[in-house]
């Protein structure tokens, strides 16, 4: 039957978004062609800008790994400790893409998380702060958008903070706020920040 196979490695986009259109271009060949190599299959994308880039720019056909664990109905035994009721930020990768953060958010009620209702969790949903890699060009701009973000999720810092973008949740944890990643939570046995 059909194998499976786990690629570390990135999508290339950060060249794209720096405007260093040799990398970027060095980072898509080698891509699609690791990718031909393999067999051309369907790819499942940890990352939302991952499966947004490998599917717009590559023509990579690439599902979203949370939607494939929602299909999969992997969401079972959530890790001890994970707090009942928490506040979903959406990735800036899924801000247009209203089947990912469905599939999140069923995930997060079949795993027994209650989502703090919140006004807009659309495509207004606050960047965290790292987007287009704005940490690295003004520090001090990128953490005032992170404190806006905070202030329109959860001003209160009373309830924590879920998301499914790592970088999210690094930079909520340097603000000193309670932030879980998804798979910390879906993924009982794998190690975490904790």
């Amino acid at each position: 039957g059909d194998g499976g196979g786990v690629v570390v490695g990135w999508c290339g986009v950060l060249g794209h978004w720096a405007g260093e259109e040799a990398q970027w271009a060095a980072a898509r060949k080698k891509v699609v062609e690791n990718w031909a190599k393999k067999g051309r299959p369907t790819v499942i994308a940890a990352c939302p800008t991952c499966q947004t880039t490998l599917a717009e720019h590559m023509g990579i056909e690439a599902m979203g790994l949370f939607e494939w664990l929602e299909r999969e109905g992997a969401a079972g035994e959530k890790r001890t400790g994970v707090p009942p009721v928490m506040t979903l930020h959406h990735a800036c990768g899924a801000r247009h893409r209203p089947d990912l953060r469905q599939s999140v958010e069923n995930l997060c009620a079949t795993a027994g998380i209650t989502l703090r209702p919140q006004k807009d969790p659309s495509e207004q949903a606050p960047c965290c702060g790292y987007g287009g890699l704005v940490p690295f060009v003004d520090a001090q701009v990128a953490e005032q958008i992170t404190e806006v973000a905070l202030e329109q999720l959860e001003p209160q810092a009373e309830t924590p903070l879920l998301t499914y973008c790592v970088n999210c949740r690094d930079r909520y944890l340097a603000k000193g706020r309670e932030a879980w990643h998804l798979l910390e939570i879906l993924c009982p046995d794998a190690p975490g920040v904790r």
